[in-house]
């Protein structure tokens, strides 16, 4: 390319990790399966104690495992008991769409949620 030489190329990264819960269904963002490596199966556990949610990446043989492989790019899961038992946890009523912050933990690669950040959200879905 003449007369780009001195461009550097940037490195943006990925979106934000996050969970969004809407009336039936918990969606992954595009930054949690982007950071996962866009995994086939995701495990998804929680300890009501601290509030906290784990997704991280497993494989088809998990007993536990949550099929994504159909949606590369953005992860959905349709399970309204568990997405009602959410909402109830963060203290959110059941038509709210709600969103989570996660941190990605890269050793463990998992993304990490504390369900006590879950914030009101406007759905863009």
């Amino acid at each position: 390319m003449i007369g780009f030489e001195e461009f550097t190329p940037v490195e943006l990264g990925c979106g934000p990790c996050s969970l969004t819960l809407t009336l039936n269904s918990i969606i992954f963002s595009r930054g949690l399966m982007e950071r996962l490596k866009r995994p086939e199966f995701v495990r998804v556990a929680i300890n009501e104690n601290t509030k906290q949610l784990i997704v991280r990446v497993t494989d088809s043989s998990d007993p536990f495992a949550v099929d994504l492989s159909r949606m590369p790019l953005r992860g959905r899961v349709n399970n309204r008991d568990f997405v009602k038992k959410l909402k109830i946890i963060t203290g959110f009523t059941e038509e709210d769409t709600v969103k989570i912050p996660g941190k990605y933990v890269p050793e463990y690669e998992l993304v990490l949620f504390d369900l006590n950040d879950a914030v009101l959200a406007v759905s863009d879905i």
